[in-house]
């Protein structure tokens, strides 16, 4: 499997997920006698480039409560490049949903020593 393909199971996993575990959640929370309402739980929409991942994006975009975008990434020198493709903000904007970038580090090595502090 390819990994562009395992991302979007997973990040169609992370969407259903997302959507029906609210019908599970507890409404309220009672200590006492006094009652204490309980914070919705966010929906997010995971997003990764791609046909499908947009397509899933105009069915289902309207569902989340944050647009997750991971097409950021910054390099050994602190330089940060990527984008969000126009259409796919489209849809974000039309659904007014607040935008969280994901940043991943590019070439990242695992076998690479890192900087200790």
């Amino acid at each position: 499997m390819t990994s562009k393909r395992m991302l979007f199971f997973i990040s169609i996993i992370i969407f259903f997920l997302s959507t029906t575990m609210p019908a599970f959640a507890v409404s309220t929370v009672s200590t006492t006698k006094k009652t204490t309402a309980v914070k919705p739980l966010e929906k997010l929409f995971y997003y990764v480039p791609g046909f499908s991942t947009f397509y899933s994006l105009q069915a289902n975009g309207n569902k989340a409560n944050i647009f997750a975008p991971q097409v950021y990434k910054v390099d050994a020198s602190g330089i940060l490049t990527g984008s969000i493709s126009d259409v796919a903000l489209e849809v974000v904007n039309q659904n007014k949903t607040p935008i969280m970038p994901l940043v991943s580090n590019a070439n990242f090595d695992p076998d690479t020593p890192c900087i200790q502090f």
